[in-house]
C-alpha cells in the first residue's frame, strides 16, 4: 500500500474536517480496477465521526480540478462526490471580498431493511465548516502529489478514446 495522505481542514469555528486517502484498497472496481480506500473524519463540538468510503482515481482528481478552478476564480463550487454517491463534499465561496469558503458534507450509508429489496438509507448532512480560501492550493497539492506518488489511475474508464 502507498503511503496514504492525510488533509486536515481546522476550520474558523474550531471545526476539523480530515480527508484521509489510501491506495490500492483490497476493494476492487470494475474490471477489477483497484480503488482508493477513503475516511472522512470530522470534529464538531461533542461531535466525532468517521466515515470509511471507497473512491477511484477520477473521483479525487476531478475534486482536486475543480478545487483549483474554485481558487483561481473564487466563484462557483468544488465538489468531491464518490462513484457510489454516498459521499459528498461541496466547497463554495460565501465571502468572494473576504476569501472565505463553506464546506457542506453529506454521507449516506444503505441498511438493509427486514423486508428483502426495501433498502433503508441512513444519511447524515453536516454544515458549518468555513474557512480562508489560502488553504485550498495545500489541498490542491496534496491531492495530485497523492495520485502522482501512489500512481492512481486518473482517467475514467468511460472517458472518450479509452
Amino acid at each position: 500500500m502507498s503511503n496514504p495522505v492525510q488533509i486536515t481542514l481546522d476550520t474558523e469555528s474550531g471545526h476539523e474536517l480530515c480527508l484521509r486517502l489510501a491506495f490500492p484498497s483490497a476493494t476492487l472496481g470494475p474490471h477489477s480496477r483497484p480503488m482508493v480506500d477513503g475516511v472522512i473524519h470530522i470534529t464538531q463540538q461533542e461531535l466525532s465521526l468517521d466515515y470509511g468510503f471507497v473512491c477511484f482515481g477520477h473521483d479525487v482528481r476531478a475534486f482536486a480540478e475543480s478545487l483549483a478552478q474554485l481558487h483561481a476564480s473564487l466563484d462557483g463550487t468544488a465538489a468531491f462526490v464518490n462513484s457510489q454517491g454516498t459521499v459528498q463534499v461541496t466547497v463554495a465561496v460565501a465571502d468572494r471580498a473576504r476569501g472565505r469558503l463553506h464546506v457542506r458534507v453529506r454521507l449516506e450509508s444503505c441498511i438493509r431493511s427486514p423486508q428483502p429489496g426495501e433498502p433503508l438509507y441512513s444519511r447524515v448532512a453536516l454544515d458549518g465548516f468555513d474557512l480562508e480560501q489560502s488553504h485550498v492550493p495545500h489541498v490542491v497539492g496534496a491531492l495530485y502529489a497523492f495520485l502522482r506518488q501512489a500512481g492512481v489511475a486518473t482517467i475514467h474508464p468511460m472517458a472518450p478514446g479509452r
